[in-house]
């Protein structure tokens, strides 16, 4: 009696070992999979803001254009100029 008391106790001890990892192991892919979904949820919320950056983009590709303006007659035609050097090896 004593004896399979014993056995049984210490086969209770060795099972209760080895769910010990198990269950070590499985807490640690479960926390490897959170970070996982947490990696993967940052990825799709900045492809949602892209997504929507885009839209706005072509929503309002009108108004960021610039409209050409022609000169007036003042300001069109030949223009002399004169640039000065200031970082640099040129000779003038």
């Amino acid at each position: 009696m004593k004896n399979s008391i014993l056995l049984i106790s210490f086969l209770f001890l060795l099972f209760s070992c080895d769910n010990k990892n198990k269950a070590d192991n499985l807490a640690l892919r479960e926390k490897e999979l959170l970070d996982k979904e947490k990696l993967f949820a940052q990825k799709e919320a900045e492809y949602q803001s892209l997504l929507k950056m885009r839209d706005s983009i072509f929503n309002h590709k009108n108004s960021d254009s610039i409209k050409i303006i022609k000169w007036s007659d003042e300001i069109s035609g030949a223009w002399t100029g004169k640039v000065i050097c200031t970082e640099s090896n040129c000779s003038d």
